[in-house]
């Protein structure tokens, strides 16, 4: 006879989590790059008996891509020449007290309006001047104040700057150049270095899972704005399972699929080269001024993540022959003979198997039931037992 076999197969999802970091031909540690040039401004006068001067007159970087922002020299006794610029590390500038410069970039312009940053500081400037003169005025007073922290540089307190009234007298440029110069001295802070724009995406590894799970959590690792993801394969879900195509540093996701293979996620990001980043020569960091950056520059960078879901069953039965018939199973004949009665006045032995019965017989004791299967015996002993191909009564 044959015996059907019942097979079962537990589906599991194995997950190869491999972190790619930044990816694509404009990623992230591609260093913007960019030359500097400058505007018409003033120079500011040194506290010392000859009063010497240095020009202030505002730098602005252009980059290789034609955008441009105001700079600031943080190396006040080496010349500026027409290098192309790249950007560094605070840490291998060798310019000290860089947090107090930051501080000062955040509180002046340009990321703080002119009039502002005079009001900030008690001064004053009469409406004869301009927008883009008051711009020269306050960029001219935070440069004096950005050389006092990187090269110990003072700014005479009263003649301040190269704008000199009838006979020298001292102008009202000099004051408000002055006072905004000692509010930001006396006021800054250390800030932490704004490092390189950084972006990753950190989650489990090797870990395993049913198809259709959440395999997770990657938390974002960025010091950008807001990421967009794109998904291939699968989805990215919240804690609660709601689709995401967003995420901004700190954020967690998960990866979800319903169908084995290779679930990806790539997170772009308009990538920022922030506020204090610094710039030197690419024909090296000492063979010309060493600059600043006083606000944003954009550049597009990309993340990418990916998770494999390979279907593997567990190991289950096979098919198996039909046993041989032992020596005390019924051959076929024309009239077959019951077998003995099991010890205890059991059922008799068919060709089917006992299991169901035994359970059933155990489970169901009332009488009325054993004389239902008792009856369904009788009758199968009746039948061919060669007739009985799939072993189920």
């Amino acid at each position: 006879m044959k015996t059907r076999l019942i097979k079962t197969a537990l589906v599991t999802a194995v997950a190869g989590i491999t972190l790619v970091g930044w990816a694509g031909s404009a990623a992230a540690d591609e260093k913007v790059t960019g030359t500097v040039s400058s505007k018409p401004g003033i120079s500011v006068k040194y506290d010392n008996h000859d009063k010497t001067e240095y020009l202030a007159h505002p730098l602005v970087l252009t980059t290789s891509d034609q955008q441009t922002q105001v700079v600031y020299c943080i190396d006040l006794h080496t010349a500026l020449k027409k290098h192309t610029y790249t950007e560094a590390d605070w840490n291998t500038s060798g310019v000290k007290n860089l947090g107090k410069i930051k501080w000062l970039l955040t509180k002046s312009y340009p990321n703080v309006a002119a009039d502002d940053v005079l009001t900030a500081a008690g001064a004053t400037l009469p409406g004869t001047y301009n927008q883009a003169q008051k711009e020269s005025y306050i960029y001219a007073a935070t440069q004096a104040a950005i050389w006092s922290f990187s090269d110990n540089f003072k700014l005479h307190p009263t003649d301040s700057t190269n704008i000199d009234g009838q006979g020298g007298a001292v102008t009202d440029v000099d004051t408000a150049v002055a006072k905004v110069y000692k509010w930001l001295t006396e006021n800054a802070t250390d800030l932490p270095d704004p490092g390189a724009p950084n972006l990753a995406f950190n989650g489990p590894d090797g870990t395993t899972g049913k198809v259709g799970d959440k395999i997770g959590p990657f938390t974002v690792e960025t010091n950008l704005g807001d990421i967009t993801l794109t998904v291939t394969g699968g989805k990215a879900v919240d804690k609660d399972g709601k689709e995401l195509t967003k995420v901004k540093g700190g954020d967690k996701f998960w990866l979800t699929a319903t169908a084995p293979g290779k679930v990806e996620v790539t997170g772009v990001g308009e990538v920022f080269v922030p506020v204090g980043r610094i710039f030197v020569s690419t024909e090296g960091a000492n063979t010309s001024q060493k600059l600043i950056l006083a606000g944003k520059l954009k550049k597009q960078g990309e993340a990418k993540v990916s998770v494999t879901f390979e279907v593997k069953p567990t190991t289950s039965p096979s098919s198996s022959p039909s046993p041989s018939p032992s020596s005390s199973s019924p051959s076929s004949s024309a009239t077959p003979t019951p077998s003995k009665s099991t010890p205890g006045g059991g059922l008799p032995t068919t060709g089917s198997s006992l299991t169901l019965f035994g359970i059933a017989g155990a489970a169901l004791l009332a009488a009325g039931v054993v004389l239902v299967i008792m009856m369904r015996r009788r009758r199968a002993a009746a039948a061919s037992w060669g007739n009985d191909e799939d072993g189920v009564a």
